[in-house]
């Protein structure tokens, strides 16, 4: 028979599997989600009808297009970034035991901790779908006409969001241990 419960690797004890109640909050947060992955199909098909045949397909740190492909190129983006998206939406209804928490979890603290672990899971994914519908329009010239500095400037924004979630919801983590 299967084991139900989380069996914490420090001191050997059997935890409950916890499982979050899905709220309002995480109706909005999968919708903003949805959304996300809708905007980048959407985005997606748009420009592929736009795109000349060959597009750039990789940029240097100066934003200056060095390798040159398909504009079905497009799809592959709208793939992995709909891949990714999913993923992560679906991991949040996850039981806690399929979880690797930052801190040692108890009975105390295991629903702090879920709670915690979900809701880093849904920003992430927010800030990756960001990051995802941006990554089309640098690759067909002509989409958009904002300057690469600013788009760069952008991809840096993003990106240091991605971290600064991480380290706020670790400092959290290990506030509420």
């Amino acid at each position: 028979m299967k084991n139900l419960f989380i069996r914490n690797s420090r001191n050997g004890r059997k935890l409950p599997p916890v499982y979050a109640p899905f709220t309002k909050t995480d109706l909005l947060l999968s919708a903003i989600v949805l959304f996300l992955i809708i905007a980048l199909w959407g985005v997606t098909f748009w420009l592929h009808q736009i795109a000349p045949d060959i597009i750039p397909t990789h940029f240097n740190i100066h934003m200056e297009a060095d390798g040159w492909g398909s504009k079905d190129t497009l799809y592959n983006i709208a793939i992995l970034g709909s891949a990714i998206e999913i993923l992560l939406l679906v991991s949040t209804r996850f039981s806690s035991r399929y979880f690797n928490f930052f801190v040692k979890v108890n009975e105390q603290n295991i629903r702090t901790q879920h709670y915690l672990a979900v809701r880093m899971m849904q920003s992430i994914a927010i800030i990756m779908g960001l990051i995802m519908l941006m990554i089309p329009f640098t690759m067909v010239p002509g989409a958009i006409t904002i300057p690469s500095a600013i788009v760069w400037a952008l991809f840096i924004i993003l990106f240091s969001c991605l971290f600064i979630t991480l380290f706020v919801f670790i400092w959290l983590s290990y506030k509420y241990k």
